[in-house]
């Protein structure tokens, strides 16, 4: 199955994110009421999908936020995502939705976290299939680091893919890497590689930190792999999205253009934020793709957090235009929520749906999914 000719895709609180380990302890969220179910008891049903060869128009750049709740809550109290969820990936297969997503719990550091799976009939209402993660990061990369997840594929066969980046939980010399796991459902049980898919350029390089956030498309006779670089801190170095390409999803090259030198020699990017971008801003998070013309993507910038959602397009996914309308949507527009990144795309009811992080405070670590409607 193609997942982004289905038009249901998915998408970095990388830097953010750590600025906020040392604030307090998230607000209990035990008043909200949460449907979770038991994973063992669930028959997930499975039917054909609709014609997946049928690609939108453009997206039209206009939205709006669909109402002042969240989409999906974060856990109760002192569970493993009590703290923050971030979508990770949204699918339409068979009769439901899928949604995987990277939750967290904080204290003063770090505590815990993992892979979440939560499912819809229509899109709109989730339920949590379990209240266990179906990944920790333990048993995935280690006590060192942490996964957030950011695609997913299915493939004819009926096996799911999931694509994760890694990250250090504390300043580390390890370099950022795209890892995945494969399952028969998306239930599991999960294996995860023991090996990155790719992995960040040599000393030096524009990527040199790692690579995070993969978006992987399907072409005609390959594969497309977009994602972010990696930044060891918030000030310096170039922040930009990259491509890989790959004929079986497994080994894959970066996109390089040979007449470039330095930074670019082994590989080059395909997208950066433009000149008329104000003060230190870096992208942060992105989703992109296909549409009947060529491509679409929609990214969060900032600097200290991200507040701000853009959108470009392309007729080749290599050279990308920066609309004209843009910022689509700030913080500024949304009164409760001082910080939105990680955007999910989902075309449904003949309309693009972006599902994002949203929370209501730049210094504290707590935060849930909204979703802003195509108007």
């Amino acid at each position: 199955m193609k997942r982004k000719e289905l038009i249901i895709s998915y998408q970095a609180l990388v830097f953010s994110f750590f600025l906020f380990l040392s604030a307090c302890a998230p607000k209990s969220v035990a008043d909200i009421d949460i449907v979770k179910e038991n994973i063992e008891e669930i028959t997930i049903p499975q039917t054909d999908d609709e014609d997946a060869s049928i690609l939108p128009p453009p997206f039209s750049e206009e939205v709006v936020l669909l109402g002042d709740k969240p989409i999906l809550h974060r856990g109760q109290e002192d569970s493993w995502d009590s703290s923050l969820i971030i979508p990770g990936v949204v699918v339409k297969h068979g009769s439901l939705f899928h949604l995987f997503y990277t939750g967290m719990k904080i204290t003063r550091q770090l505590d815990s976290g993992g892979i979440g799976y939560a499912i819809s009939t229509n899109g709109y209402d989730w339920h949590r299939v379990a209240d266990a993660p179906l990944l920790t990061w333990e048993e995935t990369v280690g006590t060192d680091l942490w996964i957030r997840v950011s695609d997913v594929y299915i493939d004819e066969s009926g096996e799911w893919t999931l694509y994760f980046s890694s990250n250090s939980r504390a300043i580390s010399e390890e370099a950022s890497a795209i890892w995945r796991a494969t399952a028969s459902t998306p239930t599991g049980p999960w294996e995860f590689d023991d090996i990155p898919l790719l992995e960040a350029g040599s000393l030096g390089a524009w990527d040199q930190f790692g690579v995070i956030e993969p978006v992987v498309l399907e072409m005609k006779d390959s594969y497309r792999m977009y994602y972010l670089n990696q930044r060891r801190d918030n000030r310096n170095g170039l922040s930009a999205i990259g491509m890989a390409t790959s004929t079986d999803r497994i080994s894959w090259t970066k996109y390089n253009d040979p007449t470039t030198e330095q930074e670019f020699t082994e590989s080059d990017f395909v997208k950066t934020l433009g000149e008329g971008t104000v003060g230190f801003q870096e992208i942060q998070a992105f989703d992109l793709w296909q549409d009947d013309t060529g491509y679409g993507m929609l990214f969060f910038y900032g600097g200290r957090s991200t507040n701000t959602m853009s959108y470009a397009n392309s007729s080749d996914g290599i050279v990308w235009t920066d609309s004209e309308n843009n910022p689509l949507l700030t913080a500024d527009n949304i009164s409760f929520l001082g910080v939105l990144s990680a955007p999910r795309m989902i075309y449904l009811d003949n309309k693009y749906h972006f599902y994002f992080y949203g929370s209501a405070d730049q210094n504290r670590p707590s935060g849930e999914i909204y979703m802003v409607v195509e108007e």
